[in-house]
């Protein structure tokens, strides 16, 4: 279990600092070796087309978050679902569903100060699984790490045919004095030694995918895509 403590003081500083952000920790690296794509013109609603920048491969997606309270118990699930068309990753899609559950209360310490607190009951999960022309080929499973530190820090695997990746929630940047609560990218780690790094900030969105590998590439892609379209569950 592990309980989060906010205030708008916080939440107001934390905003200011990552609006000056331009890369996460481990991103030019892993762009100088491989080649970076942009995940253009998702916009804000719940459907709507985007661009996978420059390779030109265009995507639709649907996606939803609801959450109900009830004596202080709060469950929030959500879903996602896209598909891509034109180039190398033509027919590739994407099925999500994600959720958390958290006891929130709140306590008013001065007349103008109030305190909120969740207590995590059941932590955030996203699964997903890939397909290529309908046939399933892999998904992604992240999971948020509870301890003792504030944050939502995430990790989990992806998997695409025969290639299997560690994937790791990023916090930290060089424009960013102490490390970010929410995650300003993901490593993707295979198992051959082999990386990919996506960088999430406000609407940039880029993924530096490996120059070669098929599976590779497809598994950095489609896993960058979900964790840059997938809202939080609540964010409605």
């Amino acid at each position: 279990m592990r309980r989060i403590i906010a205030t708008s003081l916080a939440a107001g500083l934390m905003l200011g600092a990552c609006q000056s952000i331009t890369t996460v920790e481990g991103f030019d690296a892993a762009a100088s070796r491989g080649e970076v794509v942009r995940i253009d013109g998702r916009g804000v609603g719940q459907s709507g087309r985007f661009v996978i920048a420059p390779l030109g491969t265009a995507g639709i997606f649907k996606r939803s978050a609801q959450s109900r309270t009830v004596n202080g118990d709060k469950l929030a699930i959500g879903d996602l679902a896209f598909s891509l068309m034109g180039g190398e990753f033509d027919g590739l899609s994407a099925e999500c569903a994600h959720s958390r559950e958290t006891f929130e209360i709140s306590e008013q310490v001065s007349r103008r100060t109030t305190v909120g607190a969740s207590y995590l009951t059941g932590p955030y999960v996203l699964t997903c699984g890939f397909y290529r022309d309908g046939e399933p080929l892999g998904g992604i499973a992240m999971h948020e790490e509870v301890g003792g530190s504030i944050g939502t820090a995430r990790s989990g695997g992806g998997e695409v045919g025969p290639v299997r990746m560690r994937v790791t929630s990023l916090h930290s940047s060089p424009g960013l004095a102490i490390p970010s609560g929410s995650p300003l990218g993901y490593a993707m780690d295979f198992e051959d030694g082999g990386e990919a790094v996506l960088f999430a900030n406000g609407f940039d969105r880029r993924v530096a995918l490996p120059r070669t590998g098929r599976d590779e590439r497809a598994a950095a892609l489609l896993s960058g895509i979900v964790l840059s379209l997938v809202w939080d569950p609540g964010d409605d």
